[in-house]
């Protein structure tokens, strides 16, 4: 699978794991799923609204959040 998909890059950055609890939960949620684009999709969200969120530029909706901790077996 080719980790890039148009001009994004389908990573998930490490350095937002250490933002806060929300950031960990979302960079594990990514990791798990395989990428940005994986975990928007799971979402329902469009892949640059995680890329913001891992970035630190705001933070999910209640629900996607008990959706990335669902997914992790957290919730």
């Amino acid at each position: 699978m080719n980790p890039q998909v148009g001009t994004s890059r389908d990573v998930c950055p490490q350095g937002s794991r250490d933002k806060s609890v929300v950031h960990r939960v979302l960079h594990d949620a990514c990791v798990k799923l395989g990428g940005e684009h994986a975990l928007a999709r799971y979402l329902g969200v469009d892949p640059q609204i995680i890329d913001s969120w891992l970035q630190g530029y705001g933070t999910p909706s209640d629900v996607a959040f008990v959706k990335c901790l669902d997914l992790l077996g957290l919730g």
